[in-house]
């Protein structure tokens, strides 16, 4: 089970208070400020109101906004990430729809029988929310970017002013510069001796950010030893973004030429195994660095439509991939495994390889008739 550092009930809910969550015409700060930033009118929130409650199902008034089309899912992440809440946690997470008011009783109920469980750990442990959404929540909270260290850029020069000892004993990761700051991804940016450890080394001119621990620990882990080896193997390129873009189109182009049926990306122990599946059988076609299992995750990712966030759940997409003569159309699925993703590529084909209807073999007459 994943952890969740943060102890946010220190500031939300202190000990032997009893947790009194504002009435429903209250939660729902959101609509408040969506409203103060222009997106939508005060007629259509009021109209909005009246669909929210004459509704039988439990449904937040959020939602009852996207699904009038008067906000989008975006518009709602780029507000709180300007204008950070200041509502607790689980009436923030029943706003937003990952909790229904029922799911919010019944983790208030357990921490009422252990005074000591924090609230993320609770509704984790319940399964009623995944971690990269609960962090999400969490960075509309409190104001804090959500990053994925596994997509970010990394500065290997900000990573050589400290130990990777300090970066795991407190469990933060440098990436990169911006405007002028480090920007730091924290598995518990409320945790002071963390931050204090950090504006040590990298100066008090920091942008913090919120990252998942295990993300941060395995990120850690993979550049260490890439650090330790010292010396590159022959003909290894680094995994930039030309490299990664570069080496997914390779891929495919070689499948069409192949005429592989599927595409089998898979990481192993040592490397990355694409295999082209041809005449129903798997067919090995290159291995690659296992530094690249990332990128060109990402990479087919975005391609297909997923979310490039979410690594533990499977996943499914479509892309429509072309370059020069070649136009291919891509059913794309995404696993977990022991050591990473695993992605699965069925090619469609084009529209171009379709058969006329005179070609598929049926009786004149029948052909008539169905014309």
């Amino acid at each position: 089970m994943v952890e969740v550092r943060l102890e946010l009930e220190k500031e939300y809910v202190p000990e032997g208070v009893e947790v009194k969550h504002p009435p429903p015409e209250k939660r729902n700060e959101i609509a408040r400020l969506l409203l103060k930033a222009g997106i939508f009118t005060e007629d259509q929130l009021h109209y909005a109101r009246r669909v929210h409650a004459k509704l039988t199902s439990p449904r937040s008034l959020l939602s009852v906004l996207e699904e009038l089309q008067y906000v989008t899912r975006e518009q709602v992440r780029e507000t709180l990430q300007k204008s950070p809440v200041s509502v607790p946690l689980g009436a923030l997470l029943v706003e937003l729809g990952y909790l229904s008011e029922a799911d919010l009783a019944m983790v208030l109920a357990s921490r009422k029988e252990n005074r000591k469980a924090k609230f993320g750990r609770l509704i984790l442990d319940l399964r009623l929310i995944d971690e990269n959404d609960l962090l999400r929540v969490l960075s509309y909270q409190l104001g804090f970017p959500f990053i994925d260290p596994d997509v970010a850029e990394i500065d290997p020069k900000l990573l050589q002013r400290s130990p990777f000892s300090i970066y795991r004993e407190n469990v933060y990761l440098p990436l990169h510069r911006q405007d002028g700051k480090v920007v730091i991804a924290f598995a518990d940016p409320l945790n002071s001796e963390n931050v204090a450890s950090a504006k040590k080394i990298f100066g008090y001119s920091i942008v913090m950010a919120i990252s998942r621990e295990r993300s941060i620990l395995e990120t850690l882990r993979r550049l260490e030893t890439s650090d330790k080896k010292g010396e590159k193997r022959p003909g290894h390129v680094e995994p930039n973004d030309n490299v990664i873009v570069q080496t997914v189109n390779s891929i495919l182009v070689e499948a069409h030429k192949e005429g592989a049926s599927d595409i089998h990306i898979e990481p192993m122990r040592d490397k990355l195994q694409v295999r082209f599946r041809r005449d129903g059988v798997l067919v090995p076609c290159m291995d690659l660095p296992l530094d690249m299992v990332p990128g060109i995750s990402s990479r087919i990712k975005i391609m297909a439509g997923a979310d490039i966030a979410e690594r533990r759940r499977h996943q499914d997409g479509r892309m429509f991939f072309a370059e020069n003569d070649i136009e291919m159309d891509l059913r794309v699925s995404i696993y977990a495994t022991i050591h990473g993703e695993k992605i699965v590529m069925r090619l469609l084909g084009a529209q171009s390889e379709l058969l006329k209807i005179n070609e598929l073999g049926m009786a004149p007459r029948i052909q008539q008739r169905f014309m």
